[in-house]
């Protein structure tokens, strides 16, 4: 099967480096290469890169599937709906130094980055992105298109809604509910509930703002 990383930016070489890193663990990609609509044709760290509209005369859906890398939650979920309406199925990337626990259920166009665990009874719908080093203990549900920053630990049963941004060594305790597009700040320790389009943080965490716009 053949890989379509959708950007070129930081992420899209995280995307690049965890596909390789799939390729020598057990080889899964034929063929990499990246769409950027921004960019005119050319290359990206030696693979071939072009507009979406090139890619869809290039590639038939039966050959390639496609992953959305870009940094943004909203963008992601965003170009993954437009990639699926255009008939192509959408590609996990795991690197293969993360640990799964037992009945871990996972979406599509999840990407999870080098040692992050992933514990017993975790549930991670589609678009979700989880950085190095993190911890998703047990039951915890990350909604579609979370993302989880570097060291980030989330304590066990609890649900992070849909675009949540957790910072990077942030602590959530066991049993949290945080609202859809809320944003834990970097180092936080968060002991309880955030609601909807909430900005917190500090040690214990606080609402420090809102979201303009969810």
């Amino acid at each position: 099967m053949k890989l379509a990383i959708y950007g070129t930016n930081g992420a899209g070489k995280e995307a690049l480096l965890i596909a390789l890193a799939m390729n020598r663990e057990n080889k899964t990609w034929d063929e990499i290469v990246f769409i950027d609509d921004t960019k005119e044709n050319g290359q990206f760290h030696g693979y071939a890169r072009m507009q979406f509209e090139t890619f869809i005369k290039q590639y038939t859906k039966d050959e390639i599937l496609v992953h959305i890398a870009v940094g943004d939650p909203e963008a992601k979920c965003m170009l993954a709906e437009k990639s699926m309406q255009h008939g192509y199925d959408m590609a996990t990337l795991i690197h293969p130094s993360v640990k799964l626990g037992s009945h871990v259920t996972i979406g599509k166009n999840v990407r999870m980055k080098k040692l992050s665990t992933i514990e017993d009874g975790a549930v991670i719908e589609e678009s979700v992105t989880i950085q190095s080093f993190c911890n998703i203990r047990e039951d915890v549900h990350l909604k579609k298109g979370a993302m989880i920053a570097t060291k980030a630990i989330i304590g066990k049963q609890t649900t992070v809604g849909e675009k949540v941004f957790i910072g990077m060594h942030s602590i959530l305790e066991a049993g949290i509910q945080v609202g859809d597009h809320a944003v834990v700040s970097m180092g936080s320790y968060v002991r309880s509930d955030v609601e909807a389009g909430m900005i917190v943080g500090g040690n214990p965490a606080r609402t420090v703002g809102r979201k303009q716009s969810i």
